[in-house]
């Protein structure tokens, strides 16, 4: 028989990116948020008034980065440039975006259950943005 494996749920992608929203306003950003669960589905995306078109593009690809393997698109893009032959180096991971900015979402028992990203501020603010809401939320885990 097989078991579901957990992923994020509407309900809470649809809370992530209400308090992302709330922080950026807060902080004076205008940003596109996105979750996706852990085969990399939309499960919800938010585009505040005033921010740019490419940053709700950028945000799903950081959060499907961060989905497809469960570090962060930070961590991912210093591993890039530690290492020239890692596998994420020349397309690999086809539209995986390495900017800070992305954050695998983690269950309380350690499961990796989907990818949250956020794009439109500086990467380094999305990524402030992001670890904030997911320590507000959900359990610390190293991304």
């Amino acid at each position: 028989m097989l078991t579901p494996h957990p992923a994020i749920t509407h309900a809470t992608a649809l809370h992530l990116i209400g308090l992302a929203i709330d922080r950026a306003a807060a902080l004076g950003q205008k940003v596109s948020v996105a979750v996706v669960d852990n085969h990399g589905n939309l499960k919800a995306f938010a585009r505040m008034d005033g921010s740019s078109f490419g940053s709700g593009e950028i945000a799903r690809q950081k959060a499907l980065t961060s989905a497809s393997l469960p570090f962060s698109t930070r961590r991912m893009g210093e591993r890039n440039v530690a290492m020239a032959s890692a596998p994420f180096t020349g397309g690999a991971i086809a539209g995986a975006i390495m900017l800070p900015g992305g954050i695998p979402i983690f269950g309380q028992d350690g499961s990796h259950l989907g990818g949250f990203g956020l794009s439109g501020a500086a990467p380094d603010v999305d990524e402030e943005i992001a670890e904030w809401v997911l320590a507000a939320v959900l359990p610390k885990k190293d991304a």
